[in-house]
């Protein structure tokens, strides 16, 4: 009887320690995803960052130009890793970037997103060549580009 009470009160000792573990959110997702913003190799996305405050979310990024030849960015689309498009506004000016450069996007997201959680958006940049264009304000190329990426962000309490 002895025996069977020593170990039951290891076994008990036990489980406390796995509730434990358990309730403080160690073995949640979240701690085993890291959080990215990858585009293509020569288009480096850094800094970023994803907040949130009452009435709207926002995410701001930056895009270095490492292509080589300037480039012109003329439109941005961004969508949930579910496939919704969010009612989003973007603050991203068709500019002219030239290699070595950086270019700064802001979305702004009508509705807030929940504080703490961790939101993966998928983000296409158009963009055309301003290697050949013959004007100074990268008109009269032909074709225009796209490049996706994606970012995986927590959402910050907005300061």
């Amino acid at each position: 009887m002895e025996y069977l009470v020593t170990y039951g009160w290891a076994l008990l000792a036990l489980l406390v320690v796995l509730v434990a573990l358990v309730s403080s959110g160690i073995f949640s997702a979240s701690h085993f995803i890291f959080e990215e913003c990858n585009f293509q190799p020569n288009l480096a996305c850094s800094p970023y960052i994803l907040y949130s405050s009452e009435t709207a979310s926002t995410l701001q990024f930056s895009v270095r130009n490492g292509l080589g030849f300037p480039i012109k960015f003329t439109n941005v689309n961004v969508s949930f890793a579910s496939g919704q498009t969010p009612q989003a506004a973007v603050t991203a000016p068709a500019s002219i970037v030239q290699d070595g450069e950086k270019y700064d996007v802001k979305i702004n997201f009508a509705s807030p997103l929940p504080r703490g959680s961790q939101q993966t958006l998928y983000v296409q940049l158009f963009y055309v060549n301003c290697m050949s264009a013959s004007a100074a304000d990268c008109s009269g190329t032909s074709g225009e580009y796209t490049t996706s990426g994606r970012v995986v962000a927590n959402v910050q309490q907005a300061s």
